[in-house]
């Protein structure tokens, strides 16, 4: 049976959070079939916070190994759907 696994990441505190959070994402490229990143932009500022959506695919392995590291960052919440197809 296959797996559709769908990750919503919600940055707490966007602007401390994002670097370390794209070099973690950038090492599991291989596993992110889409990404969409989320925040609240103003003519005078941006959030401080943000959402990050994830459609993941690849070997089982792979796809927990990301979302294990996602869950140790502390900044970060995360939440997870899983589609079986």
């Amino acid at each position: 049976m296959v797996q559709k696994i769908i990750l919503g990441v919600r940055l707490k505190h966007r602007n401390n959070s994002a670097p370390n959070l794209q070099e973690l994402l950038t090492r599991h490229g291989c596993v992110i079939r889409t990404r969409i990143g989320l925040h609240e932009v103003s003519d005078n500022a941006c959030s401080p916070s943000g959402t990050i959506i994830l459609e993941l695919h690849g070997p089982a392995e792979n796809t927990q190994a990301l979302e294990d590291e996602l869950r140790t960052c502390s900044d970060l919440v995360i939440q997870k759907m899983v589609f079986e197809i």
